[in-house]
């Protein structure tokens, strides 16, 4: 798992852990490295688990989606595990994962090349060059850290800032698009809402059917774009977005979901657009869509 356009770095902090993704896909048709929506590559099982990939987009999905079933079934935890490792053994080196589970004491599993590794507090999936990166970021000390959010440690709060750095600095991109942030606690699992500025000069949206949007696509350089990142209230789902408050838009990523596989162009969970669209209305559309896809799952 070292030559993909991809990152994923996982770190338990106590009974915490913080997943970090990138959205960069490489199995699609795009033109640009950073293409949004690009992909959800944390996904949300349930209330004890999280499942993340790095590779085709389609192959994660749907195995994801198998063994997702397989925990509603009751199937051990290990047979999971090792249905994950049998298929990257088969898929030769395409696909990699990253478990974490917090069935009982909070545990993380990197799962590529048909092994299971285990025991460490830290391990990534993706683009080798990507992951030097924001692990030589990782271990710079002359960061100014102001006050930390409620739960955060200083180590994590040096986490996010690393990836942050990796996956939008200047060098060659080896991973970029959005950078979704997951959190797995005794109490379920979550992604974070946030609020961000990014600068446009290596950002794409990937539209053609929005005229503002597609004009700043194509005029991309010193704009900036304002992006918040929204997800359910207190539910383990897979569920979150992404608005862009410049544009009046959204991307909902639900890949559990079947009713956003586009069958003709046969790909699985493609992110859905919401537009026009105020902050306000995206919010209810994405609770809307983590309903929708409770009731499908059962929950």
């Amino acid at each position: 798992m070292g030559s993909s356009m991809s990152l994923v770095m996982a770190m338990q902090f106590g009974d915490r852990t913080c997943i970090l993704s990138d959205s960069m896909i490489s199995d699609t048709n795009t033109t640009d490295h950073d293409v949004i929506p690009g992909q959800l590559k944390t996904i949300v099982l349930n209330n004890e688990v999280s499942v993340s990939y790095s590779g085709s987009t389609n192959k994660a999905i749907s195995k994801i989606r198998e063994i997702r079933t397989a925990l509603s079934k009751r199937i051990y935890f290990e047979e999971i595990l090792e249905s994950l490792s049998e298929f990257t053994a088969d898929e030769n080196g395409d696909v990699g994962f990253i478990v974490s589970s917090h069935m009982g004491i909070p545990k993380l599993y990197k799962i590529a090349d048909g092994q299971i590794h285990y025991g460490l507090d830290m391990y990534w999936i993706g683009n080798e060059a990507a992951a030097g990166r924001m692990l030589e970021e990782f271990e710079k000390d002359d960061r100014v850290i102001g006050e930390l959010p409620n739960n955060m440690t200083r180590e994590e709060y040096k986490l996010r800032d690393a990836f942050k750095n990796a996956v939008y600095g200047k060098e060659s991109p080896y991973a970029g698009g959005l950078i979704f942030d997951c959190i797995g606690t005794p109490g379920g699992y979550r992604y974070n809402n946030h609020a961000t500025v990014h600068a446009g000069d290596r950002m794409s949206l990937d539209i053609t059917f929005d005229n503002t949007a597609q004009s700043a696509h194509e005029n991309q350089g010193p704009e900036s774009y304002s992006l918040s990142l929204v997800s359910p209230n207190e539910r383990s789902l897979a569920v979150t977005g992404a608005f862009f408050e410049r544009n009046n838009m959204g991307f909902i990523y639900s890949p559990l979901d079947p009713d956003f596989d586009l069958r003709g162009e046969d790909v699985l969970g493609k992110p859905e657009a919401i537009y026009p669209v105020t902050l306000k209305g995206f919010v209810n559309e994405v609770e809307k869509y983590a309903s929708r896809l409770e009731t499908y799952l059962g929950g």
